[in-house]
C-alpha cells in the first residue's frame, strides 16, 4: 500500500490526474487543452483562453453558438460528474495506488469545491451544475474560484508571517500586509495580502505574469521563480520581508517533491533548502505551499469536502484543521 493521505502534507500519489475513467486518464479527459479539443469538435474555434472563450458563447446572441457552448459544458460536466461518482465509490482499480485512507475521505465526501481558471465565469457555473447529478454529490463553484490558491496562501500567511518575525507581523495582532503568489502552469498570480488583528481583510491583485518556461530546468528554473518573486516584491512597494507562493507541484514541509511531470517539481534538483536557496537569490524570505493545498486553507475545514482545481491540469486540496504554514520550513534570513 502507498502512503495515507495527510490533508495538510499531501504526497504526490495524492494526484487525481491519473485516476483512470474508461481506460483513460482524468488528466487526458478534464484538462485545459482536453477542453479546448471539446470546443474544436463540436464546431467552434477558441480564441485565446478556452474558458473565457466559451463563456463569450454562451452569451452570444447567436442561438448556435449560444446552444453548441452549452453541449460542451454538458459533455465537459459528464466527465468531471464521471470522475467524482468513481471517486465516491471506492472503485480502487482506478487508482490502486491508494491505501484506504483516501477513498474512505472520498467516499464521505458531500460537497466538491471547484477552483481554477475553467472554474470561473458562467462555463464553471454551468459545469458544477450539471456535474452534481452524476457526481451525486453536492458540487460547488468556490466563491473567488480563480484566485483560491492566492486567497488560501494570503490566509496562511498571517501565522507564517509572525512566526518569521517578520514586518506584517500579524501573530501578534498588528496590522501588515505580505505577498502572495500562485505559480501556474501559463502564469503566475499575484497579490498583496492585508492584515488587520492577525485577520486577512483585504486581497489586492496585481496583474498576472507568464509563467517560468516549460522547459526550464535547475537552476534556470529556480532563477526565473526567484526573479518573478523579487520583481512583484518591488511592484508591491516592500510589503514586508515574507512571501508565500503556491505552485502546481507536490510540497511537504516548504520543499517541493521532485515527481516525473510538472515543471516546478524541478526546483527539488537545485538543493535541498529550495526555500532559502530562493531567498537568498530573491531577498526576501519565502515560504512554498502546494497549490491545492493553499487553495483548501481558502474554505471552511470540513471533513466531508474536497477541492478539485480545474485548470491546465487537475488539483486537488482536502480543507483540515491544519495549523497553517506557521511551522512550514521557510528560506534563511534573506
Amino acid at each position: 500500500m502507498g502512503e495515507a493521505l495527510e490533508p495538510c502534507r499531501l504526497a504526490p500519489v495524492a494526484s487525481i490526474n491519473r485516476v483512470r475513467l474508461g481506460g483513460t486518464s482524468a488528466r487526458d479527459l478534464l484538462s485545459a487543452a482536453a477542453l479546448a479539443e471539446l470546443a474544436s469538435a463540436a464546431g467552434l474555434r477558441p480564441d485565446g483562453p478556452v474558458r473565457s472563450f466559451l463563456d463569450g458563447c454562451l452569451g452570444d446572441p447567436d442561438p448556435w453558438v449560444r446552444r453548441v457552448a452549452a453541449e460542451v459544458a454538458d459533455r465537459f460536466a459528464e466527465r468531471l460528474g464521471l470522475l467524482l461518482a468513481t471517486l465516491r465509490s471506492g472503485d480502487r482499480t482506478a487508482r490502486p495506488e491508494w491505501d484506504d485512507s483516501y477513498w474512505e475521505r472520498w467516499a464521505a465526501t458531500s460537497t466538491v469545491w471547484l477552483g481554477g481558471g475553467l472554474a470561473a465565469g458562467p462555463f464553471g457555473a454551468l459545469v458544477a451544475e450539471r456535474a452534481a447529478g452524476s457526481a451525486g454529490c453536492r458540487v460547488v463553484v468556490a466563491p473567488g474560484a480563480e484566485d483560491l490558491p492566492l486567497v488560501g496562501a494570503a490566509r496562511a500567511a498571517g501565522g507564517a508571517a509572525g512566526s518569521a518575525g517578520g514586518a506584517a507581523g500579524t501573530a501578534g495582532g498588528a496590522a501588515g500586509s505580505a505577498l502572495t503568489l500562485d505559480f501556474g502552469h501559463s502564469w503566475v498570480k499575484r497579490a498583496v495580502a492585508d492584515y488587520d488583528g492577525g485577520q486577512l481583510v483585504s486581497l489586492r491583485l496585481l496583474a498576472p505574469v507568464p509563467a517560468p518556461e516549460a522547459a526550464a530546468a535547475g537552476v534556470a528554473l529556480a532563477e526565473q521563480v526567484a526573479d518573478t518573486v523579487a520583481e512583484a516584491w518591488a511592484e508591491a512597494g516592500g510589503p514586508g520581508p515574507l512571501v508565500i507562493a503556491a505552485m502546481a507541484a507536490y510540497v511537504r514541509d516548504g520543499q517541493p517533491v521532485r515527481t516525473q511531470l510538472g515543471t516546478y517539481t524541478r526546483l527539488a534538483e537545485v538543493s535541498d533548502d529550495v526555500p532559502g536557496w530562493l531567498s537568498t537569490r530573491a531577498g526576501v524570505r519565502v515560504v512554498l505551499v502546494h497549490d491545492g493545498t493553499a487553495a483548501a486553507h481558502a474554505l471552511p475545514a470540513d471533513p466531508h469536502s474536497v477541492v478539485v482545481l480545474l485548470g491546465t491540469t487537475l488539483g486537488v486540496g482536502y480543507p483540515h484543521p491544519c495549523p497553517g504554514l506557521a511551522t512550514v520550513r521557510t528560506g534563511g534570513a534573506a
